[in-house]
C-alpha cells in the first residue's frame, strides 16, 4: 500500500508530467506531427485525467488531514 504523503507526491509528478505532455503536443502541433483536431481531442483526453487526479488528491489530502487531527486530538487525553 502507498503512504497517504506518497501518493500526493506521485500526484504531484503527475500533474508534472501532464503540463509536459501538453507543451510537447503543443510543439507537434506547431511543427504540422499533428492535426488541429487531433490536438483538441488528446488534450481534452489529458485535461480527464487532469480532473481525476485532482480528485484523487482531494481524496488523499483529506484523509491526511482527517489522521493529523485525531492524532492531536489524541494528544489531549
Amino acid at each position: 500500500m502507498v503512504k497517504r504523503g506518497g501518493a500526493l507526491n506521485s500526484l504531484d509528478d503527475l500533474n508534472v508530467e501532464l503540463e509536459v505532455l501538453r507543451s510537447l503536443l503543443r510543439v507537434a502541433y506547431e511543427l504540422h506531427f499533428i492535426k488541429a483536431s487531433s490536438l483538441g481531442y488528446i488534450i481534452k483526453q489529458i485535461d480527464e485525467v487532469g480532473k481525476m487526479r485532482g480528485g484523487w488528491a482531494k481524496h488523499y489530502s483529506r484523509l491526511s488531514g482527517g489522521q493529523n487531527r485525531q492524532a492531536s486530538s489524541n494528544k489531549d487525553n
